[in-house]
């Protein structure tokens, strides 16, 4: 059997209803709203590439499970992610070609990012996205209290503005139409964090008084 649309509805339920009793609460960045929106941005992205309807409805089902898998384990969670998946669509006599495929593009949003096809590309700059967007610094904070609570990275702000730099600095998008859409505001978000390193380095800059007689 193939997924089909009454799969992918399913799919969205499963998930759903998993995330809200499994996911900690301390993972504020990799959360429900973080999954939404990246089903979210792989229908869009389907639709402004052509993609067929076959090949959207595997990729939205990978985009349902592609983080499920910090449920379990935060190292390797992508593969974590493709056994939850793998699972649920055996459940439903999914065929096992289009079950490995989901599972790759799952596993291709692993960092460093490196998608082998298309459908792996559009998952895995949907999974990006938001870097591009203009709620970005929000995002980044909710990132850093993530870090901060369950795997105890700790960053001073110098630190994690210039993480944020390097990462905008080397990060490319895969598909030429999200580098058309989207260059343009992960440049802004890049100034955004030049800006605000620029203020932290300033205001830690020591500026010594008049010495009393």
């Amino acid at each position: 059997m193939k997924i089909n649309d009454e799969i992918v509805a399913e799919v969205a339920e499963y998930v759903s209803d998993y995330l809200s009793r499994q996911l900690r609460k301390d993972f504020c960045y990799h959360s429900s709203f973080h999954t939404f929106s990246v089903v979210n941005a792989v229908d869009m992205l389907c639709t402004a590439t052509g993609i067929s309807d076959a090949q959207k409805r595997i990729l939205l089902v990978a985009a349902w499970f592609h983080d499920i898998g910090y449920t379990r384990q935060i190292h390797d969670h992508e593969k974590a992610g493709t056994l939850i998946a793998s699972q649920f669509l055996k459940n439903q006599k999914i065929n096992k070609e289009e079950i490995a495929i989901v599972s790759a593009c799952i596993l291709a949003t692993q960092i460093p990012q490196q998608p082998k096809n298309k459908l792996e590309q559009i998952l895995c700059d949907a999974d990006l996205l938001y870097i591009a967007e203009s709620n970005f610094l929000k995002g980044s904070n909710q990132l850093r209290e993530e870090w901060s609570a369950t795997i105890n990275k700790i960053y001073t702000d110098t630190e994690w503005y210039q993480l944020n730099i390097q990462f905008l600095k080397t990060h490319k998008f895969h598909l030429q139409y999200s580098k058309e859409q989207f260059d343009k505001g992960k440049t802004n978000n890049l100034q955004k964090l030049l800006a605000k390193l620029q203020e932290v380095t300033n205001s830690s800059t020591v500026i010594p008084g008049n010495i009393a007689a």
